[in-house]
């Protein structure tokens, strides 16, 4: 759509009286001093648009004080729209009672065409040729930079220049195969990034604490002698019996006698038969400490065995509750897509220029607010399962970890337990008692009371059975120190493993983060390259680092001729910068307005040269310029 003006009159509005300007879609230069009204034309010709000043005001005087109220306030435009006339004309027209002729004050009245027409109906047509928004991008140098949002400002440069989304730009580039899936699943480059970064971090803390046990470990370890314990069990059982067989032989070297009545024999068996009980009493409480000693073995395997299985759980849980965090994430994305949606509400028919049925409007909001609370109900329906799912995977996730404390900790109440390593077994009860009553009956009973030829002998059996029964009770010390390092030697290869694969997974991860980022920046250099060559002067910077964590941050700035930022540029720049804005605006919008050009006199003739040549062809520019000029003039250029 291409719309010229072709002249504009002004009567009684604000300062001016009567003044007119006649482009006939030329570009037009209105020059003289301050305070003439060259700024008042610019208001006049939105007013007749819009109702607004140029400062975007609807609520502003339009009558001038020094007027008599029912003073008429006039302004008409000519204009050619797709080659077309247009005529436009709005009047804040003085009203009178019709009995007295007094004067009862003013109302707005429009006309298109010379043919009166409702505020509506007037507004309607206007807006059929363009909308108030376009237009003031299109006619406001300043509009797009100054006034827009910078969020605003870049949601219309990236619908413009049509950028790909994330999954689209790497599925563009083997170098980002990798990670194509992901940006699918999260849906852009900033989730994956902080997803990867946030298990990099977990990794991290875990992999700087595994040290620490591992030492804490080795340092529980005891140092034993290089024997394996089933050699230490061959040599204890090899000492045990010694001790028997010396046992043995003091009982007979003790039994000594030259000639023995059946009582002597009869006592003698007797304290033969105690002592073959009090010596299988005391196996019997070594077998029994043996068996202790494997009970516990089985039993603190068993509770490792489920330790680990927990852990296992505990990891694939996480990994699911991240997952549905994305997803969660996803649906919120979409709900805001959806709320965002509106409904044009068109009350004239693009075709035959009526008014479209109040009863077809209220039909097609209807089906618009359907399809949107549609929308809303599966995006929440979608939402409350996977909701429902991850609250699930939580219960789970926290059981398995309230699991995994209990299993630690029955793991270190077994660990109080542990049987005794130095266990020495003790006689039977009365059993010194009764031997002694035996031996000192057999002596009585001797038919010989002569001194036993073998006290000697005796003697130094029960020394060595002293010595024997030391080392037995060091031997099961030892036994019990390797069994106890084995466990230790477990848990540090348990860590160790762990610390070997945190460290693999810890590289892997590393390396999609650094592709993550690299991606980041192929991103902002795709879109950025792609918006800026939609400009011959301006670029525009839509990324800087971010300011508290790593990578970019969104932003939307223009800048030109050398200058770092926006604020730097001077005002004949600023603009040239928006002129060149509104020139790629034209062009992709398909739309040709008048461009009023208000506070151009910091341009030089080269920058104003420039901004012609801008301009040249594409669309009509007034200029409104301060000249020596007592009253105001017109020049077409």
């Amino acid at each position: 759509m291409k719309m010229t003006l072709n002249a504009l009159n002004i009567e009684h509005f604000k300062g001016i009286k009567r003044f007119g300007i006649a482009p006939n879609g030329a570009n037009l230069s209105v020059t003289g001093r301050n305070k003439l009204g060259k700024t008042t034309i610019y208001d006049a010709f939105l007013w007749l648009l819009f109702g607004k000043n140029s400062a975007g005001e609807t609520k502003f005087t339009i009558k001038s004080t020094n007027e008599p109220a029912e003073t008429e306030n006039v302004v008409e435009a000519q204009f050619t729209v797709d080659g077309k006339p247009l005529v436009l004309k709005k009047v804040y027209a003085s009203k009178y009672v019709k009995t007295t002729s007094e004067y009862r004050g003013s109302e707005l009245e429009y006309y298109i065409n010379g043919v009166p027409k409702k505020k509506n109906e007037y507004e309607a047509a206007i807006a059929q040729i363009i909308d108030e928004e376009h237009f003031k991008l299109l006619t406001n140098p300043k509009h797009f930079t100054e006034v827009f949002d910078w969020k605003k400002r870049r949601e219309i440069l990236f619908s413009l220049a049509e950028t790909k989304s994330d999954s689209e730009l790497a599925a563009g580039n083997p170098d980002f195969g990798s990670i194509l899936s992901e940006l699918e699943t999260m849906g852009n480059a900033s989730e994956l990034l902080k997803a990867v970064s946030a298990q990099v971090k977990k990794n991290s803390e875990r992999i700087n604490i595994l040290p620490k046990l591992i030492n804490e470990n080795a340092a529980k370890l005891s140092q034993v002698t290089a024997i394996s314990e089933s050699d230490l069990a061959a040599r204890n059982a090899a000492v045990k019996a010694a001790v028997t067989a010396n046992n043995e032989k003091i009982g007979e070297l003790k039994a000594w006698k030259p000639a023995e009545s059946t009582e002597y024999t009869e006592t003698k068996a007797e304290l033969s038969e105690l002592l073959r009980s009090n010596d299988k009493y005391r196996w019997e409480q070594s077998e029994n400490n043996k068996k202790l000693h494997s009970e516990y073995e089985s039993k603190m395997k068993n509770l490792q065995d489920v330790l680990s299985s927990l852990h296992s759980t505990k990891s694939r849980l996480d990994k699911e509750l991240l997952l549905m965090n994305s997803k969660t994430r996803a649906l919120t994305l979409e709900m805001e897509k959806i709320h965002s949606r509106a409904w044009s509400g068109d009350k004239i028919c693009p075709t035959c220029g009526q008014a479209i049925p109040e009863e077809m409007l209220a039909q097609s909001k209807a089906e618009f607010d359907k399809q949107t609370d549609d929308l809303i109900a599966q995006n929440n329906a979608e939402h409350d399962r996977v909701r429902a799912e991850f609250d699930d995977a939580l219960k789970e996730s926290n059981n398995t970890e309230a699991e995994i404390a209990k299993v630690e900790a029955a793991i270190d109440e077994l660990r109080k337990s542990v049987p005794v390593s130095n266990f020495i077994p003790f006689d039977l009860p009365e059993f010194e008692e009764r031997r002694r009553e035996l031996t000192e009956k057999l002596e009585k009973l001797s038919l010989q009371p002569a001194e036993n030829p073998h006290t000697s002998e005796i003697e130094h059996l029960i020394a060595a059975n002293s010595e024997l029964e030391a080392e037995i009770a060091e031997n099961m010390r030892i036994a019990e120190d390797i069994r106890r390092n084995a466990d230790l030697n477990g848990r540090i290869a348990e860590l160790k493993a762990e610390q070997a694969h945190l460290r693999d997974e810890q590289a892997k991860l590393q390396k999609r983060l650094d592709l993550a980022n690299a991606f980041v920046r192929y991103k902002t250099d795709n879109i950025t390259d792609s918006i800026n060559g939609m400009f011959r002067t301006v670029k525009f910077k839509l990324f800087e680092p971010n300011k508290t964590n790593d990578g970019l941050q969104e932003c939307c700035e223009a800048v030109a001729f050398g200058a770092a930022r926006y604020g730097d540029i001077n005002t004949a720049g600023k603009i040239l910068a928006g002129i060149d804005i509104i020139g790629t605006l034209s062009e992709r919008y398909g739309l040709s307005v008048p461009l009023f050009v208000d506070n151009i006199d910091g341009l030089d003739d080269e920058s104003f040269a420039s901004l012609a040549e801008r301009v040249k062809g594409k669309m009509q520019l007034i200029t409104l310029r301060v000249s020596e000029d007592a009253e105001l003039r017109t020049e077409e250029f």
